[in-house]
């Protein structure tokens, strides 16, 4: 099982200009041309992109071959507008350009400086379109020409090559360097190489090496009074990987947060790592301020860094409201998110790993909206019977429309490795961006039969103390789908007592899971305990799995509102009725009409509301008042509003910050020959 949200190992492939001390671009030398080329190349070392892209589209029609425009054009193309196929035409074009010029070895001292920072932009541009092979030659010709060498630069195209020994090889031999830069991109390389190959402990202890390296440099950075700081926010990402996958969450969360400390520029966002972390642990407000704090994140970076993770945030927002039991909206976030997908370029997974996850949460939220449609028609009375069966009959269709997410999740999962990596919690090589929690979805997708075998592979190869109760909490449901009801409630038992508390999420479904085999088995009691559990640590689990509480309907009120409510009730997909179990009260106080669960002990597990409004039929309050104990008593409890779902659209927010930054750039890029 893959925690939520943190796909894969974090690469540093914003250039070496995010490692602060090593050799970056800069203006040593005046570039070889004219006025305009000299200030295009200015303007961009300055960070003022859409200016220099100005300057630079002046020299390119001054002249064509400038080599100099085509490298700020190009490069402000992968920083400023996240267009890369575009950017790799111009710096491509640059390059052909200076070796017809001056040959690989010609040009006086600001020539060859601008052709290392034509070899540099072009290897970065690669690397994000995830072009290894090109990468590698890219940085072998900078070698060649250049010292010191990109050493570490090469293990990371090679890690995504599957060329895992030369990966290694090339970080172990950065290590070596007496470059503090290099020893950085050593560490990261490992941590990512380590956690592809499975190795917990390695993994972990590589990335928290990374970490504690990166804040020494980036404290004598700042203590030097240094222009720019080492990123540690990508290598807290990772140490909170590594944390997780040796099953130390409150470690994860104090590790994450450290990447949190300072702003940076990188697409490694450290709050979109903590919302998927607190929604696990069923703290529903931190992940609403989080995911805030996370579109903040999103709209301080370029869109070259932005553009690259923008799927991952729209999935997480999209879990988000899965958990909050808005499938429509959730549908919205996570449709965008397939339609265009995130380049793997920066983190070790591959693109089939992300599609099939959120392949996965758009069936989820499917499968949520036909079950919030199922509670609706079942309050609807318009037309009598029949037309609630013509209901029920589309909340069927919308499931129906998770079908082709079904094939695209079995056509990922063919591969017997990648299914085994998804059933194993918190590996590298499965499905990304998939919660804990979620899993057990795909015994549905791919039938008991297929998860059955692919989970005993998982715990024959899975030799980490701690994992037993995950693969148990599956095993609970394949029991549960092969008709082995007595069963699937002793392996949800097992999982429970040894899950981590931090689980929260997922201890809700394993407790629902559970439940339902007790009650499948005859087993009344077990089924209400482990029933309640589930409704005090996720409640929206019932509805996801489309089950129904054993319950009593009580009228305590009386008169024709709560008449009307008992009889809807009677009919509500999440209720069942049965004597002994759970209670449902109907209750009246003046004006307020209120509809409360309670345990079988009397432990109430929420509310629904509504006022009596001046001449609205008494029927009508009632199918308002069902319908929001549906609502309430049925979705984790999140402190979030329509008008903050809207909110969580970042385009807006970030469209307008980066109106703002380029609005900077046209005032800054106005010189004295612009006074106005």
């Amino acid at each position: 099982m893959r925690r939520a949200f943190v796909p894969a190992i974090a690469g540093l492939l914003l250039g070496l200009f995010a490692l602060g001390d090593a050799p970056a671009r800069g203006d040593i030398y005046p570039p070889p041309g004219g006025a305009a080329e000299s200030e295009a190349y200015s303007l961009f070392n300055q960070e003022k992109y859409l200016t220099a892209r100005t300057r630079a589209d002046d020299a390119l029609r001054e002249n064509p071959d400038s080599i100099v425009g085509h490298y700020v054009l190009g490069s402000v193309l992968r920083e400023a507008e996240g267009s890369l196929p575009r950017a790799m035409s111009h710096l491509r074009e640059a390059r052909r350009l200076y070796l017809a010029r001056y040959g690989d070895s010609g040009g006086d001292d600001a020539a060859t400086h601008l052709y290392r920072d034509i070899l540099l932009s072009l290897q970065e541009t690669a690397g994000l379109m995830e072009l290894y092979d090109e990468q590698l030659a890219l940085l072998d010709a900078h070698d060649r020409r250049f010292d010191p060498d990109l050493t570490g630069q090469h293990a990371w195209p090679l890690m995504k090559l599957h060329r895992y020994d030369e990966a290694r090889a090339a970080a172990e031999r950065a290590l070596a360097t007496d470059f503090a830069w290099q020893k950085s991109v050593g560490y990261n390389a490992l941590c990512a190489i380590e956690a592809e190959a499975h190795e917990r402990k390695a993994s972990y202890e590589q990335c928290l090496a990374a970490l504690r390296h990166a804040q020494k440099r980036a404290a004598a950075a700042t203590a030097r009074g240094a222009a720019f700081i080492p990123n540690l926010a990508t290598h807290a990402y990772n140490a909170g990987l590594g944390a997780l996958a040796n099953l130390r969450h409150d470690e994860a969360e104090r590790l994450a947060l450290e990447g949190t400390l300072r702003m940076e520029r990188t697409a490694s966002n450290p709050w979109r790592f903590l919302v998927g972390l607190y929604l696990d642990e069923g703290r529903s407000g931190d992940a609403v301020a989080a995911i805030r704090k996370m579109l903040a994140w999103c709209a301080h970076q370029p869109p070259g860094s932005r553009d690259q993770k923008a799927a991952e945030t729209d999935a997480i927002t999209a879990t988000l409201l899965l958990v909050t039991g808005d499938g429509k909206a959730g549908l919205r976030f996570i449709s965008r998110a397939m339609e265009r997908p995130d380049r793997h370029g920066i983190s070790s997974a591959e693109p089939e790993q992300a599609l099939g996850g959120h392949a996965v949460i758009r069936r989820a939220l499917y499968r949520l909206d036909a079950e919030v449609r199922a509670e609706q028609a079942s309050t609807e009375d318009l037309v009598g019977w029949k037309g609630r069966a013509v209901r029920q009959l589309a909340a069927h269709g919308v499931r129906a429309e998770a079908l082709p997410d079904d094939e695209r999740v079995v056509n990922v999962l063919s591969d017997d490795e990648r299914l085994t990596s998804t059933l194993r919690p918190y590996v590298d090589g499965g499905l990304d961006d998939l919660p804990s929690w979620l899993v057990g979805d795909l015994v549905d997708i791919l039938g008991p039969g297929v998860v059955s075998v692919a989970l005993a592979r998982a715990r024959d190869e899975e030799k980490f103390e701690g994992t037993a109760p995950y693969f148990d909490g599956i095993g609970a449901e394949v029991a549960l789908a092969q008709g082995h009801p007595g069963l699937a409630r002793e392996m949800a038992r097992s999982a429970l007592d040894k899950l981590p508390p931090a689980e929260a999420l997922l201890r809700a479904r394993v407790a629902a899971i559970g439940a339902e085999g007790a009650r499948r088995a005859g087993d009344l009691p077990t089924a209400s305990a482990f029933f309640q559990q589930a409704m005090a640590l996720d409640p929206g689990a019932i509805r996801r799995l489309g089950l129904a509480l054993p319950a009593v309907v009580i009228n305590d009120a009386g008169g024709p509102i709560a008449d009307r409510a008992t009889t809807l009730l009677g009919r509500s997909p999440r209720l069942l009725r049965a004597a002994g179990a759970f209670e449902v009260r109907v209750q009246s106080d003046g004006a307020t009409q209120r509809i409360c669960l309670f345990a079988p002990l009397g432990t109430s597990l929420g509310c629904g509301e509504v006022q009596e409004a001046e001449g609205e039929r008494p029927a009508t309050t009632a199918t308002r008042l069902v319908d929001e104990f549906h609502r309430l008593v049925f979705a984790l409890r999140v402190p979030i509003t329509d008008s903050d779902v809207r909110g969580l659209d970042g385009t807006t927010t970030i469209a307008r910050d980066a109106g703002r930054e380029h609005l900077r750039g046209i005032l800054d890029g106005a010189g004295e020959d612009d006074p106005e």
